[in-house]
């Protein structure tokens, strides 16, 4: 009887993108980071991660076998507790290897990590790798360590269960999936530059019908580009509410496609992610092929996204938006530190022109955003993430800035939104 976790088609696509070619290699890792202000003791949190990572097995994980016969197993490695200095604030690590590029080796582990920059300004960036961990199953983990932080006992999470468990368990048939030759909100990419670049904004909430709003004011930001142009948003959904009282920490989310029109209403898309929460997901012809496809017979189709998306400005989607819901301050302070903000760095694609977190804390909507320097550069990014501010609280907005030249890799910072690149 085989061990582990089954490796199903999305996590197989992520190992792929560890080995594409390495000047647009990503590895596709969510980020959450976590500031604020007073101490976290470096012994303290190594000891945190370890009682949490002991109730939370899944971030142990590392691959195992070939096609297939893939899986993820549990080493009981405790993932690693790594220090920078303040340069971290600007994506470097202390082996001066960008942060965002930083690997996490799916074979050999480790396959999370949590990166600790000390006080006065504290910042703990907590890693995992989307093949063996979704955002709720990290947010699981986090949430732990700070419960052991405290003193607390952690809540836990099993790690065995596939999203392949939870598809084909509906009568209700998924549309057929027809995306691709989908517009970039920011207008066809100006070069080949293999940068990577990060938005992040914190406005007043709550802000009603969050994730519909947003990808309408994207879309409208992709129309004044392309006026005639296909708008598709992918919506990561897990599927954990399909088992009641269910803790996993497993990838248990699967993305649903979302074409936006001139026509589509913010009811619409209520409507439309409601309606796909009940599908089947049952595979697709192409999708039963994966599992028996070589890795580098996968990345050479991401490569090939890649090189499509810089020739033609057209690609598979438009953007992904995802929401990784509502958290309070205490959930993350101790009794030294207080925490001022959290947020989630998207995982970034040079195939995919922008990618949406949404998060909130308290009365805080946090937004950040990952965009290939392609579509970003000449300050695009900046007047995008302009135009979804003023959308969504007016009044509020900073002034848009122009034609910004932002390829010295410098962090730019306005009154309300910040901007980093991926080797500054």
């Amino acid at each position: 009887m085989k061990t582990g976790r089954k490796i199903t088609n999305g996590p197989r696509l992520y190992m792929a993108a560890d080995t594409v070619n390495k000047k647009y290699r990503y590895p596709v890792i969510i980020e959450v980071i976590v500031e604020g202000t007073g101490k976290i003791n470096a012994n303290a949190l190594t000891h945190a991660v370890k009682t949490a990572s002991r109730a939370n097995p899944g971030t142990r994980l590392v691959a195992r076998g070939k096609l297939h016969g893939s899986r993820l197993v549990d080493t009981g490695v405790t993932p690693p507790v790594r220090l920078i200095d303040d340069s971290g604030r600007h994506g470097k690590s202390v082996e001066g290897l960008s942060i965002f590029k930083y690997p996490l080796p799916i074979h050999s582990g480790p396959t999370c990590d949590v990166i600790l920059k000390p006080s006065p300004h504290t910042r703990i960036i907590f890693r995992g790798h989307h093949t063996v961990i979704d955002g709720q199953g990290l947010m699981m983990w986090i949430l732990d360590v700070f419960r052991a932080l405290r003193g607390e006992t952690p809540t836990g999470s099993g790690w065995t269960e596939s999203v392949d468990q939870f598809r084909r368990i509906s009568p209700v048939r998924e549309p057929k999936w027809t995306g691709g030759q989908c517009v970039a909100p920011t207008g066809l990419p100006q070069g080949k530059n293999n940068r990577m670049f990060f938005a992040h904004m914190d406005l007043p909430g709550p802000v009603s019908s969050l994730m519909p709003r947003l990808m309408l004011l994207t879309a409208q930001a992709a129309r004044h580009h392309h006026p005639t142009g296909r708008v598709v948003f992918g919506v990561p959904i897990s599927l954990r509410h399909r088992k009641p009282g269910l803790r996993s920490s497993s990838n248990l989310s699967r993305a649903v496609y979302l074409e936006v029109s001139p026509d589509t209403t913010i009811t619409d898309l209520h409507q439309s992610i409601h309606r796909h929460r009940g599908f089947d997901g049952k595979l697709a012809p192409a999708e039963a092929v994966i599992p028996f496809l070589p890795i580098w017979i996968l990345r050479k189709a991401l490569e090939s996204g890649h090189q499509k998306g810089f020739d033609s400005g057209r690609y598979w989607v438009s953007g992904f938006v995802s929401n990784f819901g509502r958290f309070e301050k205490n959930q993350f302070s101790t009794s030294d530190f207080n925490v001022s903000s959290v947020s989630v760095r998207p995982p970034a694609s040079c195939s995919t022109p922008v990618f949406f977190i949404l998060l909130g804390l308290d009365e805080t909507v946090s937004i950040s955003a990952s965009m290939p320097e392609p579509l970003a550069s000449r300050g695009r990014l900046d007047n995008l993430m302009a135009r979804i501010e003023n959308g969504l609280c007016p009044g509020h907005a900073s002034a848009p800035v122009h034609d910004i030249n932002l390829t010295g890799h410098q962090q730019i910072t306005h009154q309300n939104r910040s901007f980093i690149s991926s080797d500054s």
